[in-house]
């Protein structure tokens, strides 16, 4: 036998040789120090977005979105859309984060990702669509920005975070068919609530309403979501009602046949009288003859316009009526984009003298 078959094999520690295993300190586990800036950050984000759906409550009160163009309903859609879906991936990474689930920071990550990657391109379309509403805008887009640049390098790079999301505890597929359903239906609710609060706070009425004029003489009926204006109105409005969400008013002027100079005795006379006041009123309009018509059995001329007043592009319709006794002037008009000739038409139709 040869010397070195009867050497003996050197014995391996494994508690020597073994690579150590990844451990961290046990006083940068758990979720306290910068991670309550995120816990905050979850609670707030979700409180935020709720409230938010405050804001579309206007749509559910009547005949404004069928006012809205398209374009409005639209961006209102994306706006609903991605704030169901903001509060559904809180939940959602609200329940990972007080669960410490390992596949948290991913999360955060991709809801940094999705919110920062809205907010830029919403921006952009609402810099081509509607260029003078992107004032506000860059302050939506800068937060996401910013949060985007400080807290995904931290969900990457902590200790905390590696040390403290640890659990594997899937959740279960039942979580998300619960939760997803739940927030449709929540957010609907504070939606309509909201807008049931505005109607009331607001004056509007809830459904087809007769009002009088405040001389007496007249009256029309006021569809859903519209009220009196009686702040509004001037000495010589006897009817002045609307729509303050979608931009649709509605007054009545009366004048005694008595009491008007004698060059405006007649109808026809009249109506140039408003049409003159009309071209006066308006810049960059378009002005129709005065076309005869008539309105409940009373003799009526129909003029229609199109134009600036104040800034705003306006149609604007004017039905003069003559009757026994009186000239009535009603004045009916909306903004040019919305398209609410029907609307109007069907408040003018409802016109009675007294």
């Amino acid at each position: 036998m040869s010397a070195n078959e009867n050497e003996v094999p050197p014995v391996i520690n494994p508690q020597v040789e073994a690579p150590a295993s990844k451990a961290f300190d046990k006083s940068i586990e758990g979720l306290g120090g910068w991670l309550t800036l995120v816990m905050l950050g979850i609670i707030l984000g979700l409180l935020r977005s709720l409230s938010d759906l405050k804001y579309f409550a206007h749509i559910f009160i009547p005949n404004v979105w069928r006012s809205l163009i398209t374009t409005n309903q639209i961006l209102i859609v994306i706006e609903i859309l991605f704030c169901l879906i903001s509060i559904f991936l809180i939940i959602i990474l609200g329940h990972k984060f007080f669960s410490k689930n390992k596949t948290f920071p991913k999360w955060f990550i991709g809801f940094q990702l999705f919110s920062f990657g809205f907010f830029a391109i919403y921006t952009v379309v609402l810099h081509f669509a509607y260029p003078d509403l992107t004032r506000n805008q860059p302050d939506s887009f800068c937060s996401a920005f910013f949060t985007f640049c400080i807290w995904v390098p931290y969900m990457l790079k902590s200790k905390r975070v590696k040390a403290t999301f640890v659990n594997r505890n899937p959740t279960s597929n039942l979580f998300y068919l619960i939760i997803m359903p739940s927030v449709i239906f929540l957010s609907i609710g504070i939606i309509f609530c909201f807008s049931r609060i505005s109607m009331h706070q607001s004056g509007c009425v809830t459904e087809h309403t007769s009002i009088e004029s405040s001389d007496l003489l007249s009256s029309v009926i006021m569809p859903p979501g519209w009220k009196w204006l009686e702040e509004e109105k001037s000495a010589d409005d006897a009817i002045l009602i609307g729509n303050e969400f979608s931009g649709e008013f509605l007054r009545v002027i009366t004048d005694s046949k008595n009491q008007m100079p004698i060059e405006f005795n007649t109808i026809e006379k009249y109506v140039e009288f408003v049409k003159s006041n009309l071209v006066s009123d308006f810049s960059d309009s378009t002005l129709s003859d005065a076309k005869k018509t008539s309105l409940n059995g009373m003799n009526a001329f129909r003029i229609e316009c199109t134009g600036n007043l104040g800034g705003l592009k306006l149609f604007y319709l004017v039905i003069c009526v003559e009757s026994e006794e009186y000239f009535h002037q009603i004045h009916a008009w909306a903004p040019l984009e919305n398209q609410s000739g029907n609307i109007l038409e069907q408040v003018i139709n409802t016109f009675e003298e007294r």
